[in-house]
């Protein structure tokens, strides 16, 4: 109470100063740059501040919403700079144009949800009454359609406004037309689904006639329904199974659900999925994955299904999902595309879609990951004043990879997506850090002075040069504005509740109490799921008895077991069932229980790193009470040095504009030395086996092993991210790497050098690596200890691993200076 009191009194303080001098000056160099008082109260995100935000946030939605009605509706969209009606054409296969312009007023349906948000309940019951009586004909329209964008805006859209009107408002007058109609569209849709695989066709014509739609699949070009995407046709398992529930008809769950695990059933060794494929065929059409187009919502609506549903299979593929895209396409602050079969980087771009995943991680628990995966987006707002659609992350300090020449924008549109607002106000809500508030004062601002215009918002068309495009899509009343209210709208009570989702369209969904366990009771669900999901489930084989290989382990390990012992494990071990097709599996999980029960025997209990899946990141809140934790983070500003050479070319400055920066900064904050040295990357053994999870944390109470050390059963199958130390450099831990630093590590080593050596080489010569990732597992002051019989593998044997003298792993004549060899 002491502490608050006197901040209070010391802002009170400034308030009487700013009271009395018009302006102030602060300095800058040998200059002095005046601040107006009202500058300073712009970022002060009061409860005042943050009510005129959201007033203005609501003003800019009534601008865009009123347009619409006037100038265009019942059309599906308006042309924000001409205010004209913007319609689908008559050529089916112009899809970049009718694939969302459904001839259903899609602009309407997809934003009538966002009333309800903002509590506008008036204006939301005036809506749905005119969706009553526009929509007499319900979806029986001769359109060609997507069908994922038709699910998530129109589909999404009715199920969320029936849960408004049914079970939140509860409007007397309501009688379920909204789901009627959603159950009209989704017999409409399911049409899709009718193929060999059980994968649904990319489109679809809404008039619910089997003889047009087998036209349509005959149509030229065949690229209009031969080629689908992961997302698309994976994503319809949410709003599918929510009208199966709201409706007891599970058809819709039946169909997309055999979709969405039919893809899953494809997945690489590595636990990943390309972006497209064929439906008819069931094949793969290339083998590119990461997060962003094309894939985004499959992720999305595996944890969000799991959450809605309570469905464990779907969280088992978010977990396994997660814990890969980790290990093969993080790198740095960025989740890059990568080659599905072998995890190697197959491009160097982001794309704007991606901006989703910061927010996906908040839902997730991650949220050290989803901090600093929302970082680069920042910088692309402070660079560009919006995000292009796809950046080149250029490093330009390696002179080798680039000259300044090269242009990073590659594909250059902005059409004002929500994924980076939508990602800012998960993390604000999770951290409540003020520079999420700024970033969304910023928005607004741009949305007032930029992208204004006067029939609604326009975005870029070429971001690079400021041209502008005469189109607002449906999302930026439904989601852009709707997120960028909720950021300022502390009171609000989706703020506050937990048992909904937004869908990836914006949509709050949620189950009314009861839906789900008298629908799984009535559709015997249970058994339905088993035989839906047979293949994600662990194969069960009959006992079958081994001889144990003892010169598989390590004699000091054995040394500390008597036969007793070994013969108890052993029936222990029995009782489990192993998958046949390997038998080294068997021999793995045996050597798992001997190293868990010695190492008990040692006070360390050894834990899966699948238990992270079962708690949420916590951030400390209080620390943003008076400052903003963010704006001390190291990697925070490194971004800026690496990717963005000319920093003052920038539109905005986000986290250092004056008169944020001075009220959230902490004062004692220090600049830190830059890092300059390098990353590099070894695999160890076959890719493959990085899924097997074979290292496990380490826990002890009383002893020198840090909690979270690393335990490896086994290095076959290691993806290991490194620190290169060379003396002179700063490391990541702020701290100059002495010569004497690294020759205690080095005069460890007995090298073993043949013939000449190459330009890598010398690069590492007089180095000495620190792990950083292990299997996508971000280690901070921690050691990762091998289990002692891997020194009788061939990896050893053959001279390509070694143990120095103090016990430390040697990779290739590179000392690691925090892999230590365990001795019992």
């Amino acid at each position: 109470m002491l502490i608050i009191s006197l901040y209070g009194i010391f802002f009170l303080l400034i308030s009487l100063c700013l009271a009395s001098f018009p302006e102030l000056k602060i300095p800058n160099g040998n200059n002095f740059i005046e601040i107006d008082k009202q500058q300073i109260r712009e970022s002060s995100f009061t409860k005042s501040h943050l009510e005129s935000l959201r007033n203005q946030t609501r003003e800019l939605f009534n601008h865009g919403w009123n347009s619409y009605m006037d100038h265009a509706f019942p059309a599906d969209e308006i042309l924000p700079i001409t205010c004209e009606k913007y319609e689908r054409v008559p050529d089916i296969n112009d899809i970049n144009r009718n694939d969302v312009l459904g001839n259903y007023s899609v602009t309407f349906l997809d934003t009538i949800t966002t009333f309800a948000i903002m509590n506008d309940i008036e204006s939301f019951e005036n809506s749905i009454k005119i969706v009553k009586n526009e929509f007499k004909q319900n979806f029986n329209i001769d359109s060609t359609v997507q069908v994922f964008e038709t699910t998530i805006r129109a589909l999404g859209s009715l199920l969320s406004a029936h849960l408004f009107a049914e079970d939140k408002f509860k409007f007397k007058w309501y009688d379920g037309f909204l789901l009627n109609m959603a159950l009209d569209l989704g017999e409409r849709l399911l049409l899709a689904f009718d193929t060999p695989s059980g994968i649904p066709i990319p489109r679809i014509n809404l008039q619910n006639d089997l003889e047009t739609n087998l036209k349509i699949r005959n149509l030229p070009p065949q690229d209009l329904i031969q080629e689908t995407c992961s997302a698309g046709a994976g994503s319809p398992i949410l709003e599918f199974t929510l009208l199966s529930i709201l409706t007891n008809d599970s058809r819709f769950e039946k169909a997309s659900r055999k979709a969405f695990f039919q893809i899953w059933s494809k997945r690489s060794k590595l636990d990943l999925i390309p972006m497209t494929l064929d439906p008819h065929k069931n094949q793969w059409l290339d083998s590119v994955t990461g997060i962003g187009a094309s894939i985004d919502s499959f992720y999305e609506y595996a944890l969000k299904g799991s959450i809605l549903f309570q469905d464990d299979e779907l969280f088992k593929v978010w977990q396994k999902s997660y814990i890969s895209l980790k290990t093969h396409s993080k790198l740095d602050w960025f989740f890059t595309n990568v080659h599905f079969e072998s995890g190697s980087l197959m491009t160097t771009w982001i794309d704007s879609l991606g901006a989703f995943f910061p927010g996906l991680l908040v839902l997730g628990g991650e949220l050290k990951d989803a901090i600093k995966s929302h970082q680069p987006f920042i910088k692309l707002w402070n660079k560009y004043g919006g995000i292009p659609e796809r950046w080149d992350f250029i490093d330009y300090r390696d002179i080798s990879l680039c000259s300044k020449e090269i242009e990073p924008v590659t594909l250059e549109w902005y059409p004002l997506r929500p994924e980076f607002i939508e990602s800012t106000y998960y993390l604000y809500r999770a951290t409540k850090d003020p520079l999420y508030l700024r970033i969304g004062e910023q928005i607004l601002k741009d949305y007032q002075q930029v992208f204004k215009v006067d029939c609604g918002f326009t975005g870029y068309h070429d971001i690079r040069i400021d041209k502008f495009q005469n189109r607002m899509e449906s999302f930026v009343l439904s989601e852009t504005l709707m997120y960028l209210y909720l950021l300022f709208d502390e009171s609000n009570s989706l703020n506050h509740e937990q048992n909904f989702i937004f869908s990836t369209e914006g949509h709050p969904l949620w189950i009314p109490k009861d839906k789900l366990s008298k629908y799984r009771l009535q559709t015997s669900n249970n058994d339905m799921n088993k035989s839906l999901t047979t293949h994600t489930m662990d194969k069960r084989y009959g006992i079958t008895d081994f001889n144990l290989d003892h010169k598989r382990f390590g004699s000091n390990l054995l040394n500390n077991l008597n036969g007793s012992m070994i013969q108890y494990i052993k029936k222990i071990f029995d009782k489990f069932h192993f998958n046949d097709e390997d038998e080294n599996n068997k021999i793995l999980e045996y050597q798992k229980m001997i190293h868990r029960i010695i190492l008990l025997n040692h006070g360390i209990e050894l834990y899966s790193i699948d238990e992270e899946f079962k708690y949420c990141e916590r951030y400390d809140i209080t620390d943003n009470l008076f400052h903003s934790k963010l704006l001390e983070s190291k990697d925070f500003y490194e971004l800026d040095s690496k990717y963005w050479e000319q920093r003052s070319t920038s539109k905005t400055f986000l986290e250092t504009s004056l008169e944020f920066y001075w009220n959230f900064v902490n004062p004692n904050s220090q600049c830190l030395k830059e890092s300059n040295n390098s990353m590099v990357e070894f695999i160890i053994g076959n890719i493959n086996k990085v899924k097997d999870m074979n290292i496990e944390y380490m826990k002890r109470k009383k002893s020198q092993i840090q909690n979270y050390d690393i335990w490896i059963h086994n290095i076959n199958g290691l993806k290991l991210k490194f620190e290169v130390l060379k003396p002179g450099e700063i490391d990541s831990n702020n701290q100059l790497i002495t010569l004497d630093f690294v020759e205690y590590y080095l005069n460890q080593i007995d090298y073993q050098l043949q013939g000449q050596c190459n330009s890598s080489d010398e690069s590492l010569s007089n180095s000495i690596l620190r792990l950083k990732v292990i299997n996508g597992i971000e280690l901070i002051d921690s050691i990762a200890y091998i289990a002692p019989e891997n020194i009788d593998t061939d990896l050893f044997k053959n001279g390509i691993l070694n143990i120095s003298e103090d016990g430390f792993l040697v990779i290739d004549n590179f000392i690691i200076i925090n892999i230590k060899l365990w001795e019992f």
